[in-house]
């Protein structure tokens, strides 16, 4: 196979698509696994389907082709630090706090911006990556709306600071 650019250049492309953050959590046996994804988008509204995007080796994809309910958090503003924690990588040496609350038959993340519960309708292998394509249940809002996490070139934005 041959490679038409490099992996630097790709993912700097890639990079270059503004996208919200958001946290998959599902409840396996009692105990909520929870990781950061970016790579999230709606399907199909009729049936309601969304999609999202997750490393063939990462747990997540393992707990998802059993066919656990999992929920996706976008994350607010405020939750910054959650998206590196769930991502593996931390910028603190505590560990920021977060609660999870049940939510059809799952667990949310609390604080979310929004939260959307669903059933795995299908999973697609493409390159190293598996593609879990879910059938939504259910939608919570929070009380308070508040600020999206935004993610471009590998940084968060802050939107307020560039809205002219």
């Amino acid at each position: 196979m041959e490679k038409v650019l490099d992996d630097t250049l790709f993912k700097r492309a890639m990079g270059s698509f503004v996208t919200g953050v958001t946290v998959l959590t599902t409840e396996v046996q009692g105990k909520v696994h929870a990781m950061t994804a970016n790579a999230f988008s709606s399907l199909s509204l009729h049936p309601p389907l969304l999609l999202v995007c997750i490393h063939e080796n990462a747990k997540m994809s393992e707990l998802l082709a059993h066919g656990h309910p999992f929920c996706v958090n976008l994350l607010s503003q405020s939750q910054r630090e959650l998206s590196g924690y769930f991502a593996g990588f931390s910028t603190t040496a505590t560990f920021p706090a977060f609660s999870f609350l049940p939510f059809a038959h799952t667990q949310r993340l609390d604080g979310a911006i929004c939260s959307v519960a669903c059933q795995v309708e299908e999973r697609v292998h493409s390159g190293d990556h598996v593609i879990v394509i879910g059938r939504v249940q259910e939608v919570v809002f929070p009380d308070e709306m508040t600020q999206p996490l935004v993610y471009f070139q590998g940084q968060y934005y802050d939107l307020q600071k560039l809205e002219n």
